[in-house]
Parts: structure tokens; C-alpha cells; sequence
């Protein structure tokens, strides 16, 4: 693949910032994984370089996909998740460069079969660890990663469990007749997996199930080549090391039904170990384990090798030379397995404080697959916030590409002695690219242009639904509009008008002691885009059920609304941001960008007869939904496609 251009000593990456290669550790369906040494920070640390195939790099919009993907992975900082430092370019090759790793995998376990020799507690480790580096993917890209496998589990001396968390099956799939391996994650995937609609974090459930499975068996549950079929017809037997219990629970993640299985990471580790009964329980913490290797005579220290885990046997001398390479290679590899073990000892405690994050887990009030923030208490009047951390990891990207920032607090202000008001999503203030960045929109969405954000606002998580805009309706006296005979509750609210949209914003205003109003045009597509630089937040093309529009793959389509919050969130945790129904903003509508504001305000002018609606509806064809798309009506008018949602000025 890189053979001819890549070699040991050779120094590359962009002027202002270079690397120097050392050997290849391992090799993924994806590329070569190489160990190199960062010659542009302090000291020369070691770091990882994952070199791309050329057939994936040559794919139109596969390097700015996984340009886009690196960004918000940002918000993933987990000790055994592999931080990713940024995606470089070399002549006409592309790397990325990440967190060191020892070139030890899952894979080598298992095709050495290693696993055996792997002690009760050694498994759990393993189990426990993987499973909260998934669980820290889950609540910041608040999705499923889809590739879990042995090939992206490495296994790091002394650190224990580190994974590779990029969600290869989004970029990769539509190109994966060209790669030179299949990826090992089809073979841990849920009966979803096989279909092209959106999976659910309960598709992450069932991988670790099947791997937690293949881990105590010895043996795995499903073959590379076993289909969706197999997913229904299969039925394992209990692995002999695992009790009745447990094996009650596992079994309860590997059903074919998403909704039948725990409904997080979490709550599996939990149920798996926390109810354990068996001998080896008394194993919990890193001491206990620690004696009982030095009772069975296994020295831990690195220099003497834990001897029933050496990968290899004793062969007959063979008639070719070693090579210097290999040696080290296979010297890594030993030392690889005896660090993990290490690492598996150290880093165990995690399972202490489970039982405190699942309790966690248990509380947030959510119907989603994945966990949200909790705003369930509705006792005080003042808005409930959760902030986020923030993160400084370097990745690099073009000069035009957004500023993205990553916002999760949740607020939500009481609007009466019972009632809340819409729930908000704080979104962090950035500079990004308005308009029609991949040249397929309209006239009146150019030109491109850079605009700054200047605040933090927030923006409402889901389109103003019927229940929320009755209550303004009942309280000011105004006629309640018509549902369609589709239901009110938590659909989004139609045939309202933009005076009346702005009217809500002002009952909100005045019963909150907040600034509540509609979201500029800006501020719209900035939240709409979540970072991204595509047609919509996840691509260029409309996928399955990521949308409510006129062909979009979903049940309502070009028939009804749907309720808010039945898709996918985008990344920065907003729903229906593309497609269910239009929405207001605030702007007065130009057929162009010429006179916009770049610095997120509103384009206001006297007289003003028609305002912009964004995001496109349950009735709008796929491309009307594009996040850049925009169109207009006058202000006094309203259709049941037409709704909106309501942004919050923050104090700074």
C-alpha cells in the first residue's frame, strides 16, 4: 500500500508540523499504524500514525468526512479512549496522528488464543474498561460508533484498554469493495447493522455483548461472513465461567429487537458485575488482584514475563532469517500482552464507581437511546444548567474550515406554577462558513461568506411543539391553531404565523424575566451545521430516517409532522434541525447575502413584508432540507408545514 514512500526514518507532515516514522506496528483495513516520534513538541514524544489507504484517501469527500469527524471527536477525552491529534498530509498521502499505542490488539489475543490464559478478573477489565471509553463516546457524540471490534481494541503496557473510536462504518462503508480486508466490526454487529437506516446506542450494547461473549467463551458468537439472518437464528450457549446471572444479562443485550436490551453501556457493565456471585468477586479491587497473582507464583513485574501469556509457542528452527524488525516486532508484542495485564490491574477500579454512573444513567428522563442531561427538576424558577468541559486538543484543518465549539448545557425556565418552558441548548459563540458550500444550492444563498457568532446563546432542542405554544395560546387568548387532525402534544406547532412565533417569544420574555426571541439567520444555520461544512450535519447525501421530509426514509414522510425528538439529534444536540417542519427566524428576507450582517445579527430593514424560513419540511423534497437552504414568506401568513423555535440570550 505505502511500502514504496513510507519507511522507517523518513520525516513528514506539513512544515509546522513533522514526524518522524519508526516501524509499522500494526495494520488496519484502513492502513498502516505506524510508531513515530512528534519532532515539533517539546521532549520528541512518541506518537501513533495511522498512514491511509490510497483507496480511501482518492474517494471524492471521503478527507473532509473524516476531517469533519476528527473535530467532534475532540469532545472525547476518555484515559482509555486514544486521543486523536489531528489529520496531516504528506505529498499525496494523508495520516492521522493520535496517541501512542504499543501495537498490541484484541485481534492478536484471539488469533493466538490467548484468552484462555486470561484470569476471571483479567476479562473483567478488559469487559469494564472497553465498555467506558464506549460509554464516554456515547454521551458526547450522542450516537452509536458502529465499529466495534478486536482490531480497534489496543492494548497499551500499563494503561490497560485504548480505543480507537472513529466511526469507520459511516465514512468507510460506501467504499468497503475496495479496501483489502473486510473490517472486523460486521462480525460484532446488531441485526441493524446490516440495514442502512441510522442505528441506536443499543447497537453498541450488542457489540460489546458479542465481544464480552467471545472474551469468556473462547470462541466467537457470530463469523465474519454470517449475515442478518444469523443475528435471529443463533442461540448461544452459556459460557461455563460466567453464572446463571450473568449469563441471564448478557444474553438479555444479544436479542435481534434494540429495544429489548439494556438500554446503555452502563447498565450492562452493572447487571454483569455488580450482581456477581462468583468466587472471583472477591477480586474487586487492584490489591486483591495483585496478591492473587503472587500467590500463584506470577511475578508482575515486566522484566519476568506472566508465562502463560507469551504469544507463541516453541517451533522447529525454520530455514529463514529472522529479521531485526520482526524481533522487535514480536519483543513489542510479548511486552504489548504483559503491560495490558498491568494496566488491566491498575485501571480495574473503574468498576467501584459504576454503580454511582449507572445511578446516574437511571435518572435522566429520556425516551432516546442514548443518555441526555437531566432537567427533570422543575421545583425552582431559575433555569437548570449542566456546563460542559472544555477541551484543547489540536486538530488540523483548513484555514477556511469552521471554528467549531461543542455546547450540552441544558436550560429550561418555568413558565407558570406547573409548567416549563422549551428546553435549551447552549451554543457556544465561533466563526464558520454561511451559505452554499458544496455549489449545488440557490442564487439567494450565496455568496459564502465567513461570520462570526459574537455571544453564547441558546437555542430551543426542539421545534416549539403544540403543548408548549397552548399554553401561550390559552394564557393571552389567542385561537389555537390547527393541528391537521394529526394530534398536539409533542408534535411541533404549524399554521402559525411569524407574528405569532414572535408574539411567543414575547409571552416567554415577559414570563421568565429572560430575553427570549427567534434565532437570526446566522445563529440558525451555525446550530444547524454543528460543525460541519456539508449539505447536512452527516454528509452530502440524505441518509434513511435522518430526516422528516418528501423521500427522506422515515414513516411520516410527505404525509404528516412527525413529534419532536423521534430522529437522530446532530451533534450538537438539536433535533429536527433538517426537515419535520420550516422554521421562522428572525431575518427580513434579501435574495442574497450581499447586505447580510458576518456578525450573526439579523438582517432587519423598514417595511419589511417577508421573513426567511429555514430547514425545509414533512412536505419538502430531500435537497429544500439542506442546512444552507432558505426561503421566504410573508410575515402574516402560516401553512401546516411552517413552525419554528426559539433562541435565549445569555448573560455573558
Amino acid at each position: 500500500m505505502t511500502q514504496d514512500l513510507f519507511r522507517p526514518g523518513l520525516i513528514i507532515g506539513p512544515e509546522r508540523h513533522r514526524f518522524k516514522l519508526a516501524s509499522v506496528v500494526a495494520n488496519l483495513p484502513y492502513g498502516e499504524i505506524w510508531q513515530a516520534e512528534d519532532l515539533t513538541a517539546a521532549g520528541h514524544p512518541s506518537v501513533s500514525i495511522l498512514i491511509l489507504t490510497p483507496m480511501l484517501t482518492r474517494q471524492e469527500g471521503f478527507i473532509e468526512a473524516l476531517r469533519q469527524e476528527l473535530i467532534l471527536l475532540r469532545k472525547v477525552t476518555h484515559k482509555h479512549a486514544l486521543a486523536l491529534y489531528g489529520l496531516f498530509s504528506y505529498q499525496n498521502a494523508y495520516f492521522i496522528a493520535f496517541e501512542y499505542v504499543d501495537g498490541m490488539r484484541l485481534t492478536d489475543l484471539i488469533k493466538d488464543q490467548q484468552l484462555k490464559h486470561l484470569t476471571p478478573s483479567q476479562k473483567q477489565g478488559l469487559v469494564v474498561q472497553t465498555g467506558k471509553a464506549l460509554d464516554a463516546y456515547h454521551s458526547k457524540m450522542h450516537r452509536p460508533i458502529q465499529t466495534l471490534g478486536p482490531d480497534l481494541i489496543f492494548l497499551n503496557r500499563n494503561q490497560g484498554v485504548k480505543l480507537l473510536l472513529i466511526n469507520w462504518k459511516v465514512l468507510a462503508s460506501p467504499y468497503q469493495d475496495f479496501l483489502p480486508e473486510v473490517p472486523l466490526y460486521s462480525q460484532y454487529q446488531a441485526a441493524e447493522g446490516f440495514q442502512s437506516t441510522a442505528s441506536q446506542i443499543q447497537s453498541d450494547v450488542f457489540a460489546l455483548a458479542a465481544l464480552t461473549y467471545e472474551i469468556y467463551a473462547q470462541k466467537p458468537l457470530f463469523r465474519l461472513e454470517d449475515d442478518e439472518r444469523a443475528r435471529y437464528q443463533r442461540e448461544p450457549k452459556a459460557p461455563p465461567v460466567l453464572n446463571e446471572v450473568q449469563w441471564k444479562y448478557l444474553q438479555g443485550s444479544l436479542v435481534p429487537e434494540p429495544e429489548e436490551r439494556h438500554a446503555g453501556i452502563l447498565t450492562l457493565l452493572f447487571d454483569l458485575y455488580e450482581v456477581s456471585q462468583t468466587p472471583d468477586s472477591s477480586e474487586s479491587t487492584p490489591e486483591a488482584m495483585l496478591n492473587s497473582l503472587e500467590e500463584d507464583g506470577q511475578d508482575i513485574n515486566a522484566d519476568e514475563p506472566l508465562q502463560p501469556l507469551i504469544i507463541g509457542k516453541k517451533k522447529t528452527p525454520s530455514s529463514f532469517e529472522v529479521k531485526s524488525w520482526m524481533k522487535g516486532l514480536l519483543l513489542l508484542t510479548i511486552g504489548g500482552v504483559i503491560g495490558f495485564l498491568l494496566g488491566l490491574f491498575i485501571n480495574i477500579s473503574d468498576l467501584n464507581r459504576l454503580e454511582d454512573e449507572v445511578s446516574r444513567l437511571k435518572e435522566l428522563q429520556s425516551t432516546q437511546a442514548f443518555a441526555q442531561p437531566n432537567t427533570e427538576d422543575s421545583s425552582q424558577p431559575e433555569a437548570i444548567e449542566q456546563e460542559p468541559p472544555s477541551f484543547d486538543v489540536e486538530i488540523e484543518q483548513p484555514s477556511d474550515s469552521p471554528s467549531i465549539q461543542f455546547p450540552e448545557g441544558i436550560l429550561q425556565d418555568q413558565v407558570s406554577d406547573t409548567d416549563m418552558g422549551p428546553e435549551m441548548i447552549r451554543i457556544r459563540k465561533g466563526i464558520f462558513l454561511m451559505g452554499d458550500l458544496t455549489s449545488i444550492g440557490d442564487d439567494n444563498e450565496r455568496p459564502v461568506r465567513e461570520v462570526s457568532i459574537m455571544q453564547d446563546f441558546a437555542l430551543s432542542r426542539y421545534e416549539v411543539t403544540f403543548a408548549e405554544y397552548d399554553l401561550f395560546a390559552n394564557a393571552t387568548g389567542r385561537p389555537l391553531p390547527d393541528d391537521e387532525g394529526w394530534g398536539r402534544g409533542t408534535r411541533p406547532v404549524i399554521n402559525v404565523s411569524w407574528l405569532d412565533a414572535k408574539a411567543y417569544t414575547q409571552w416567554l420574555s415577559e414570563v421568565t424575566g429572560k430575553t427570549y426571541r427567534l434565532p437570526s439567520e446566522a445563529e440558525w444555520e451555525y446550530s444547524a451545521r454543528a460543525g460541519s461544512s456539508t449539505d447536512f450535519w452527516w454528509g452530502n447525501q440524505m441518509l434513511p430516517g435522518m430526516s422528516v421530509c418528501d423521500g427522506c426514509g422515515s414513516e411520516w414522510d410527505a404525509q404528516q409532522t412527525a413529534p419532536v425528538g423521534q430522529l437522530q439529534a446532530n451533534p450538537w444536540g438539536l433535533y429536527d434541525m433538517n426537515g419535520n417542519v420550516e422554521e421562522w427566524v428572525e431575518d427580513c428576507y434579501s435574495d442574497s447575502y450581499a447586505i447580510a450582517p458576518n456578525d450573526g445579527r439579523a438582517l432587519t430593514q423598514p417595511n419589511c413584508h417577508y421573513r426567511v424560513l429555514r430547514g425545509g419540511s414533512w412536505f419538502d423534497i430531500d435537497r429544500v432540507t439542506r442546512s444552507s437552504s432558505r426561503y421566504r414568506h410573508p410575515a402574516d401568513t402560516h401553512d401546516s408545514t411552517r413552525g419554528f423555535r426559539v433562541a435565549l440570550e445569555l448573560t455573558p
